[in-house]
């Protein structure tokens, strides 16, 4: 049976056709289109990226020209183009080049949620006479619009969920269909250098090290004001048993229990109340087509400055309450 194996004896990008001894010695890019011919198979490749941009029309006009002019170094038989948007409310459009794309995608008036661009192309190789097929899918997503649709559906649940860890979560995803890997990797290069240079936008590093430790904050506040609230009951046990009795001692229990409890309770909410606008906090990306867009990103953008506030906020406050447990411990053990 014939097989490819290398040998030392073939010339830099070559391979031998046969068994060892065979000397019919064939490019790889030859290879490969044997290979795909006969199988019919093509490879794939995918690159997945998660930064938080803003993406514009005229963002998607600049990929569409690069990846056009990465063509003209080879032979294109045949070459289209699709654009398909994805909008809040579960529509979409289609367009079949990019001038209607740009005539059009901005006027639906709802967020887009979704880009997914597709190319096809039939490239002629030199070496080769057959045309190879190379399909490219770029999608581009929306994470203000999933984001916030998460959030309405989660809304009325007893529990937050931590939105700042969908940061991570892709919002491209670029897939090349190939038979010659030297041409997949140029059309990819090309995406990841356009992806690098759309506008970033980032989050406070700040806020960045404080979000990972949101659920711990109302065990945090709830037992930092018990600590605090048994610490000054204790202080004050000497003065109030100066000269004991039942009554005495029935009247200390019962406030000292009702003190720390309504610390334990006050810190218990300041906790949680930290706690779910601190997982609130995540990077608004968004595709940027219209007004709608604009003004749904703006809604994100301020309710992520509401939340920072409310989060320091609550921490602040239960800070000053831990502090100011002093004052009503001797007030109310005193009177």
């Amino acid at each position: 049976m014939s097989e490819l194996i290398g040998s030392g004896d073939a010339k830099e990008g070559q391979i031998i056709l046969g068994d060892e001894t065979s000397q019919q010695a064939i490019s790889f890019k030859l290879a490969q289109a044997f290979y795909s011919e006969i199988t019919g198979k093509s490879e794939k490749i995918t690159e997945k990226f998660t930064k938080s941009f803003i993406l514009k029309i005229e963002n998607i006009e600049q990929l569409h020209k690069r990846i056009i002019q990465s063509t003209t170094q080879y032979s294109v038989a045949s070459a289209n183009a699709s654009f398909a948007v994805e909008y809040q409310n579960d529509s979409s459009e289609r367009f079949s080049s990019i001038e209607r794309f740009k005539t059009h995608a901005g006027s639906k008036g709802v967020p887009a949620e979704e880009v997914d661009i597709n190319y096809n192309f039939l490239i002629i190789l030199p070496g080769t006479q057959k045309p190879q097929e190379y399909r490219i899918n770029i999608r581009l997503i929306s994470r203000v619009v999933k984001l916030e649709d998460l959030r309405e559906k989660t809304e009325g649940m007893p529990f937050s969920v931590p939105l700042w860890q969908f940061d991570n979560e892709l919002t491209c995803r670029a897939s090349i269909d190939f038979i010659d890997i030297t041409v997949a990797n140029a059309f990819m290069s090309v995406i990841k250098t356009w992806n690098n240079g759309l506008d970033e936008v980032d989050t406070n590093p700040i806020i960045k090290k404080v979000r990972p430790y949101s659920r711990y904050m109302p065990a945090l506040f709830k037992y930092g004001l018990l600590c605090s609230g048994a610490y000054y009951t204790v202080r004050v046990v000497d003065d109030y048993f100066s000269s004991p009795a039942a009554h005495t001692t029935a009247m200390f229990i019962l406030i000292a229990y009702l003190f720390n409890f309504m610390l334990w309770k006050l810190g218990l909410f300041t906790g949680r109340k930290a706690e779910s606008h601190l997982n609130q906090l995540y990077e608004v990306s968004y595709i940027s087509f219209s007004g709608a867009d604009n003004n749904l990103a703006k809604q994100c953008k301020a309710a992520k400055r509401n939340n920072t506030l409310f989060s320091f906020a609550y921490l602040v406050g239960t800070f000053l309450v831990g502090v100011l447990a002093s004052g009503v411990a001797n007030f109310l053990f005193k009177s």
